[in-house]
């Protein structure tokens, strides 16, 4: 099998590049490529200019990419690593653009849909329905768009498991906009668990608890392992570390705290993901981060 190629360690490219060289390629190879690409080196090496070394040019990127960084020490990451994450430059006239789609959503909630009862009518159709579905089939559900929006909107029962994981989508995102005003907590999410894989699952996990143990790994389709997750003593910790982030004001006027709550909701995702890798959270930090934004 080839797998994604992995560069070397910085700390090994540090002890064969000449400092001058690095300043020198510092000049030219930033966090980003000219077109705003944030490369992951799989794809960087193929993309350096002729004459220059792969390794080096790397090396000066990732300098560039560390000097943009922002520290988040309440996260850690492998090896109980401080989480980091960089946000280029390219990236805010997407995060601009969230913001106009945004503020246009809610002139129209405060115009054509006045009454409570019509928003959340737009809510359900719009957002609930169209997530639980699309999630489902990215999860690997069986069934079209058009008898999944007919089950929900009938209410009728689920026929089989891809219909299951479609209504438990749906049934999960309805409880996370009832209760999108209160904090995330340890309970909310098992609570959220237990929704998301009620008869939806056939692997030993169970429903709204924390693993009890480090039986667990993620696998590619050559049933290599990619990833191990935390070890199961810590999870409660970095969970209610992760809570106390979650529920923390970082879209405050506060120039130092400000995290824009698109790009937290990329961390809370990627974060839940290195716990557990529950298939759920996605679409709580989703609602999560429209909520903030409006």
């Amino acid at each position: 099998m080839v797998g994604i190629r992995e560069p070397k360690p910085a700390s090994n490219l540090f002890q064969q590049v000449k400092p001058e060289k690095l300043i020198e390629l510092m000049g030219k190879y930033h966090a980003t490529d000219a077109k705003g690409r944030y490369l992951h080196w799989d794809e960087f090496k193929w993309r350096v200019e002729a004459g220059d070394d792969e390794e080096s040019a790397w090396l000066a990127t990732k300098v560039s990419r560390k000097s943009i960084a922002k520290n988040l020490s309440l996260l850690k990451a492998e090896g109980d690593r401080c989480f980091s994450y960089s946000a280029p430059d390219s990236l805010y006239p997407q995060l601009h653009e969230i913001d106009r789609m945004i503020g246009g959503g809610q002139r129209l909630s405060d115009g054509a849909l006045t009454s409570s009862t019509e928003k959340n009518r737009y809510l359900l159709k719009s957002l609930i329905q169209e997530e639980a579905i699309t999630s489902s089939q990215l999860e690997g559900a069986s069934t079209t768009r058009e008898v999944a929006k007919d089950m929900l909107s009938k209410s009728l029962p689920p026929q089989d498991k891809s219909q299951r994981m479609i209504l438990n989508n749906y049934l999960l995102m309805k409880k996370v906009v009832e209760r999108k005003d209160q904090e995330l907590s340890i309970e909310f999410i098992l609570e959220l668990h237990r929704i998301a894989t009620d008869r939806a699952i056939e692997n030993q996990a169970a429903s709204g608890e924390l693993r009890k143990d480090n039986n667990i790994s993620v696998s590619d389709l050559y049933n290599e392992n990619t990833f191990y997750p935390p070890e199961w003593e810590t999870i409660r910790d970095r969970l209610t570390d992760l809570c106390i982030f979650a529920n923390t004001d970082h879209a405050q006027n506060d120039h130092i705290k400000f995290i824009h709550p698109v790009i937290k909701a990329i961390i809370l995702h990627f974060i839940f993901h290195l716990q557990e890798d529950p298939r759920f959270t996605d679409r709580i930090l989703r609602l999560r981060s429209v909520t903030e934004l409006r």
